[in-house]
């Protein structure tokens, strides 16, 4: 019984936050600043303190982390959908690709958004067979979204 008494100081005690001192609590609870400190000793508030301190921070960090990671994921999958219409009208010559400039900007947007690379280069092969109309197409978005970021990937023709 006493030891629910304890968890329960210690509990009020946390919860008083940056302003949290034993003589208020000794104030709340009718109990002497000795009792408190006495217990606090024994039971190792500080150190309690810092450990739930450190797990809300880290919550919180894990939190935003999965939330910047869905923002990029969401982003990544409506980038790449426009990509693939983009590249479908490049295919049925409704946009021409006027140079290689355009060839260059047109895969190093691909590689950027699925991760082929760091915008320094491209997959000449795959684009210089979209840009002509040959060897490869687009095949659009992976619509598995519950497993991982849909990729724009390319297949042969009639397949």
């Amino acid at each position: 019984m006493a030891e629910l008494k304890h968890i329960a100081a210690f509990e009020a005690y946390y919860e008083m936050g940056d302003t949290r001192s034993y003589e208020k609590l000794s104030k709340e609870l009718k109990t002497s600043v000795k009792t408190i400190e006495k217990w606090a000793s024994k039971e190792r508030w500080q150190e309690e303190v810092k450990l739930r301190n450190y797990d809300l921070v880290r919550a919180n960090r894990d939190a935003n982390l999965l939330a910047k990671q869905k923002e990029a994921t969401d982003f990544k999958k409506i980038t790449s959908a426009l990509l693939g219409q983009y590249v479908e009208k490049i295919k049925k010559e409704q946009i021409k690709l006027e140079s290689v400039q355009d060839l260059e900007r047109l895969c190093n947007i691909l590689g950027k958004v699925n991760g082929w690379l760091d915008g320094a280069g491209c997959f000449a092969d795959s684009a210089i067979g979209i840009a002509e109309g040959v060897g490869t197409q687009p095949a659009g978005v992976n619509d598995n979204a519950d497993t991982s970021p849909p990729d724009l990937i390319f297949k042969e023709y009639g397949e």
